[in-house]
């Protein structure tokens, strides 16, 4: 009895068996392809393909904590080193104590008191005035060593042509127009003699301010 009902066990799963394997080789209705066809297989495997937001956030929470630390280490390290505008070039140091460098006080102080136009050569010159740019008047002369100035025509160039542009006057004087926020290099050279100023702008509520300072 136990034998017959072992055979009949046997039987069916054989049958059960047979019938998946005619289903997965036989093809589907017309125009459908069979289980076994390559398309249908590759549909199927894009679907599986994708992860899941849940499955991604259960593989990162079962890693070990030492390696999340050492990912986000190395993400912070990554984003540290980022480029970023590089600032203007450090001045060399022989930048020349013959040349002078000399700029107009603001018309608007010197004309008021009736002193007509005046030329100061401070250490940082600082210049305030509404509005988002500023024209500033400057000249140069070259100091020789018996302390007897003379004229000179110097060549004036800017690390930033577009933050400050410089427009050559009559003789030794040019007219540096500070356009925007920033900092900038200014070069002065002659007769084998380079001076260097910085330029720094901010903005002051609605006023530009901008300190240049003889290096």
């Amino acid at each position: 009895m136990n034998r017959q009902k072992q055979i009949r066990v046997v039987s069916r799963r054989a049958i059960v068996a047979g019938t998946l394997i005619m289903l997965a080789i036989a093809p589907g209705p017309i125009g459908m392809p069979s289980l076994l066809d390559s398309g249908a297989l590759k549909t199927k495997a894009k679907a599986r393909a994708p992860y899941s937001l849940l499955a991604q956030t259960r593989e990162e929470v079962s890693r070990p904590r030492s390696d999340r630390r050492r990912d986000r280490q190395d993400r912070d390290s990554r984003v540290s080193r980022d480029p970023v505008d590089p600032p203007p070039p450090p001045p060399p140091s022989t930048s020349s104590n013959l040349i002078k460098v000399e700029f107009k006080l603001d018309p608007r102080i010197s004309q008021s008191h009736y002193m007509g136009d005046r030329w100061v050569s401070p250490r940082t010159y600082t210049r305030v005035e509404p509005g988002t740019s500023v024209t500033i008047e400057g000249r140069a002369f070259l100091h020789e060593a018996s302390g007897a100035r003379t004229n000179m025509i110097p060549e004036w160039t800017t690390s930033d042509p577009l933050m400050v542009t410089i427009e050559v006057r009559q003789g030794n004087e040019v007219a540096l127009t500070v356009n925007r926020t920033g900092e900038s290099r200014l070069q002065v050279s002659s007769q084998g003699e380079t001076k260097w100023l910085l330029v720094k702008a901010t903005y002051d509520g609605a006023a530009i301010r901008v300190d240049i300072t003889q290096e």
